[in-house]
Order: C-alpha cells, then sequence, then structure tokens
C-alpha cells in the first residue's frame, strides 16, 4: 500500500454523529469545513494529480487530489462513514464513485467549478446524469447554473483584523501552464514591486502558509484575477477580505458577485493593463474598489453563515438517505 493511502483514518471518532470521508479540494477549505461544521472530516493529505495528461507532483497547500488505488484494502471493517465528499466533478469523480460502491454510502458533491470549455464532453454528460445517491451544493452561482445544484453555499472567508502598508502595486496567484508564463510575466512587469505567486517553476514559488498569504494580499493594492476557470478560488476571496482592489477578467461567476461599483472588470487579459493603470492612478477609485470588495465578503462569505447554511443540510441529508 503506498505511504499516502495509510494517511486515511481509519477510526472515526464522531461529531454530531456526522462522519464524511473527503477527496481533498484544498487545506484552507477543508479545515474550515471540519472545524466550523464539527463534523468528523477525513481525507487523504498526500498524493498525486492530473494536469494536462501529465502526472505532477503538488506541494501543499495547494489543491491535490489522491488518486486511490488497491482501494479494496483502504478501510477496516470497523471504518464508518456517512458521505464521500467529491469537490470536483471531472477530475475526482471516478474515486469518488468507486468508494461510494465499495462503502454503500452516498455521494456529497461541493461544486466549485463550472465545466471548463477545455472538459470532455462524454464526461459532462455522464457527471450530469447520474444522480443516484448524489447529492449536489455549489458555492457559486455559476456552478449551481451548469450543474443544477440544489443549493448553493458560500464559503467561509475570514477578514484579517488589522491592516498593513500596501507597499506592493500588484499580484497575480495561479499555478500556470508554461506557455502562460510570457503572458503572465508581461502582466505585472510594468509594475513596481509586483508579485506572482504559486506553484511555477523558475517563475514563482507557492506561498508556505494561509498566514504569509494573508499578510502579503494586505500590503497589495491590486489583486489581479486572471480567470481561467469558471469559479471563485480561495486566494480571489482572500484577497477581497483583505481590502485588494479587484482587477477581473469577465466570466459567469466574476459577474456573479463582481459589477463596476466593487471591481473593474475586463473582457479579456489584453484589457488588464489599461484597467490596473486607471485604477492605480485614482487612489480613491483604488480605495472604494478595496472596501467595495471587501463588504461582499462581510455580505455572504462570513463563517457564520458558513455554519447556519450547512449545519441544517448536513443534518437533512443524513435523515433522508438513512431514515
Amino acid at each position: 500500500m503506498t505511504k499516502f493511502i495509510k494517511n486515511i483514518v481509519r477510526q472515526v471518532v464522531r461529531h454530531d454523529d456526522i462522519s464524511i470521508l473527503a477527496l481533498p479540494y484544498n487545506g484552507v477549505y477543508d479545515d474550515t469545513f471540519e472545524e466550523l461544521t464539527q463534523t468528523s472530516y477525513h481525507c487523504v493529505k498526500e498524493g498525486l494529480q492530473t494536469l494536462m495528461g501529465k502526472i505532477v507532483n503538488i506541494e501543499e497547500p495547494y489543491p491535490h487530489l489522491a488518486w486511490l488505488t488497491e482501494s479494496h484494502t483502504l478501510f477496516k471493517h470497523d471504518a464508518t462513514f456517512d458521505f464521500i465528499l467529491c469537490h470536483n466533478r471531472i477530475a475526482q469523480w471516478t474515486q469518488a464513485q468507486n468508494l461510494a460502491q465499495q462503502l454503500h454510502i452516498p455521494i456529497l458533491i461541493i461544486d466549485h467549478l463550472a465545466p471548463s470549455r477545455n472538459a470532455p464532453i462524454d464526461k459532462i454528460n455522464q457527471c450530469r446524469q447520474a444522480t443516484d445517491s448524489i447529492i449536489s451544493i455549489a458555492t457559486n452561482q455559476a456552478a449551481y447554473e451548469a450543474w443544477n445544484s440544489e443549493e448553493i453555499i458560500y464559503d467561509a472567508i475570514p477578514i484579517p483584523d488589522y491592516e498593513d502598508e500596501r507597499i506592493s502595486e500588484v499580484m497575480i496567484i495561479g499555478n500556470f501552464l508554461p506557455q502562460e508564463f510570457e503572458l503572465v510575466k508581461s502582466v505585472v512587469e510594468p509594475y513596481d514591486n509586483s508579485h506572482i505567486v504559486g506553484h511555477n517553476p523558475g517563475l514563482s514559488a507557492p506561498f508556505t502558509s494561509f498566514e504569509e498569504l494573508e499578510e502579503r494580499l494586505l500590503q497589495t493594492q491590486i489583486y489581479i484575477h486572471m480567470a481561467t476557470e469558471v469559479t471563485l478560488p480561495h486566494h480571489l476571496l482572500t484577497a477581497m477580505a483583505c481590502g485588494c482592489a479587484i482587477v477581473a477578467t469577465k466570466n459567469p461567476a466574476t459577474e456573479s458577485i463582481f459589477d463596476s461599483t466593487n471591481a473593474k472588470l475586463v473582457d479579456s487579459v489584453d484589457d488588464i493593463h489599461d484597467a490596473v493603470k486607471t485604477v492605480l492612478r485614482d487612489q480613491k477609485m483604488r480605495d472604494d474598489l478595496g472596501n467595495a470588495a471587501k463588504e461582499i465578503i462581510q455580505q455572504h462569505f462570513t463563517q457564520q453563515q458558513f455554519v447556519s447554511n450547512w449545519k441544517p443540510v448536513l443534518n437533512r441529508m443524513k435523515e433522508e438517505v438513512y431514515s
């Protein structure tokens, strides 16, 4: 048995009589879900991810998927779970189905993503048609509409209780493909003390902790979101909570929470330069956009809302499935 499989917790200690076995999304979300919902939440903490048809190593704290092999040997008979939690229909679907069939329990899907333009159509259709023993919750409007989810529960994003001097002009976060490197570099190079953060060998390094990310965002004036997937990633939401002015490319996810009063939305990456220049020249606009972005988090993404929304869903799911 490979070493990352050994990290699965076999004996479950229950909280509120709900126990979840999860395929990981990212460390921040996994920890938040377990802590705030007070469920017994266990997942594989190391593994591999398929990226553009290749197998690559993923370093913490970035999202990673554990490709479970020898699944029939994973669990002792005393391991008890109520749900399989799957975060990504396209990438995690096969693993979630295998575990659900092995353990005879339903799948809970948290949809963070709408299907990308590069996603295989046959896999998308397969995921949409498979509705038996599946409960679907979306974390944003775009995913909700794409997958016909039962409801939306926004992520919980902590808001820093302090401010810092904004010494950096711009920041971009992401794990980019090699052919995207030059484009990303061209976006940030014109600006003083700009930063690219992510697992991009030869270009940038990932942040080492959430606290480090938060600190750097509090020192950043403008956060650039070059949306390649229809989602609201944690680093974008964290930038909003830190009061960064947001410059983002348009897609259904960004347009579901942003308008001209709380972000600078552009039609394509080609328009980012002009948008950043406009915001940098106008401090009042920069402050207004940053404050408005933080207000979105305060209104829709608080930890209290996360708990109050998830608790009844988890209890209802268990009652409906096991009654």
